[in-house]
């Protein structure tokens, strides 16, 4: 009797050791859990949950996040900081982080609103305010000093980066615009364009700056409002830095151009552009282009806030004409459909109706269908472009008379 009790005693020492071990395991297991922190797809799933569903915007925004966390010392800013209108800020990494980015307006031209959102990755319940801060820019990230997302290419579904929202399909074109004859052909005939030159750039090697560049191109080039510039007489250059656009200017200078047809479009904020990754005042635009000694210069940009810079273009007095994207007050739309992109907005629009008018409208009447929102291409976009604010300065006190708008903007666009 007293060995049984004792036997039995033994084996409730055991199972009680075995229990124990049990819960020594499962503690250490839930620690080495913790210390493991959250995987990307729980981060993933945060994010979506805690801070874009019910966003106002979550229709019409997308996400990106890179494979890996971010790691004590590094270091995330937006690619330029400190300008108007998105001041933004560096921020340095103190612990495993989980780093997403939110693009808010997925068809314009930087500068527009993004958020940068950070997600302590030990956190175990982060909501925002605690675990999750969302820091406001403008700019796609940067982190240790490497562009994330610059490109339309790196912004789409496809990418290994991608966390949430999708690009909106691209719309057919409507057929070609039906307009009134306005006998400008014959007109057109009698001019020479052999001392007309176009310098048509953009400060970016993306699609989106590329394709718009070829819209200008083909306009300068096939016009049917005037005999159109050759192939010889028309410098272009993707990824243009300051310095190539001052270059490109002196040389059409040095031909002693009599016409000068200038197209620029880049990323911009209140106070410049970018071009070849640098930050240039709207000033230093000026300048460059006001060096032109071309008697007759005419600058179309597609920029963000680009009527600022309009403003220090026409304080040159050089220039006849200029047309921007925008007003001092807004971004600057762009089209971009996957990897590929069918350019701004504005300047297909611009571009769009100008051509499928052939010989029976100016520029000037494009850009009034433009404003007035008579689409050539889709209708909805054609509005957007409308808020943008485009606008046109002259040099002169008064709108130019039609018989005037034929005559300068007869040998092109």
């Amino acid at each position: 009797m007293r060995f049984l009790t004792i036997s039995g005693s033994k084996n409730f020492l055991k199972i009680e050791m075995v229990i124990f071990l049990f819960a020594v395991f499962a503690v250490l297991f839930s620690v080495i859990d913790a210390l493991a922190g959250m995987t990307r797809e729980e981060a993933k799933q945060i994010i979506i949950e805690r801070v874009i569903t019910g966003d106002t915007n979550e229709d019409n925004l997308m996400a990106f996040g890179p494979q890996n966390m971010l790691v004590t010392g590094d270091i995330v800013a937006p690619f330029i900081v400190g300008r108007e209108p998105f001041l933004g800020f560096s921020r340095t990494i103190d612990k495993d982080t989980w780093f997403f980015w939110i693009n808010d307006d997925i068809n314009d031209f930087f500068v527009h609103p993004t958020r940068f959102v950070y997600i302590d990755a030990n956190h175990t319940d982060p909501i925002i305010g605690n675990g999750i801060i969302i820091d406001e820019a403008g700019w796609w990230p940067t982190i240790n000093g490497i562009d994330y997302y610059r490109y339309s290419a790196e912004r789409n579904e496809e990418s290994p980066d991608w966390v949430y929202g999708q690009l909106p399909e691209e719309p057919q074109e409507k057929n070609a615009l039906i307009v009134t004859k306005k006998q400008l052909f014959e007109l057109s005939r009698n001019n020479d364009s052999s001392n007309t030159y176009s310098i048509i750039i953009c400060g970016e090697s993306d699609a989106t700056f590329e394709t718009s560049m070829d819209h200008f191109q083909s306009a300068v080039q096939n016009s049917i409002t005037g005999p159109g510039i050759s192939t010889s007489n028309i410098i272009t250059e993707s990824n243009c830095s300051y310095n190539n656009f001052v270059n490109h200017i002196n040389t059409v200078n040095s031909h002693s151009a009599e016409t000068l047809y200038i197209f620029l479009t880049a990323h911009g904020d209140k106070e410049g552009v970018v071009l070849d990754d640098m930050w240039y005042s709207s000033e230093e635009i000026a300048n460059a282009i006001g060096q032109s000694t071309a008697s007759n210069v005419y600058v179309v940009t597609e920029c963000c806030y680009d009527g600022t810079l309009a403003d220090e273009i026409q304080a040159t007095g050089v220039v006849d004409t200029i047309i921007t994207a925008t007003d001092g007050e807004h971004d600057a739309m762009g089209r971009g459909y996957g990897v590929f992109s069918s350019g701004g907005s504005f300047s297909k629009e611009l571009c769009e109706h100008w051509q499928d008018g052939h010989d029976t409208i100016t520029l000037e009447e494009a850009y009034q269908r433009v404003v007035n929102a008579e689409c050539a291409w889709w209708d909805i976009w054609c509005k957007d472009v409308q808020k943008q604010g485009p606008t046109i300065i002259y040099s002169g006190s008064s709108i130019p008379t039609l018989s005037e708008w034929k005559q300068i903007f007869l040998t092109l666009i």
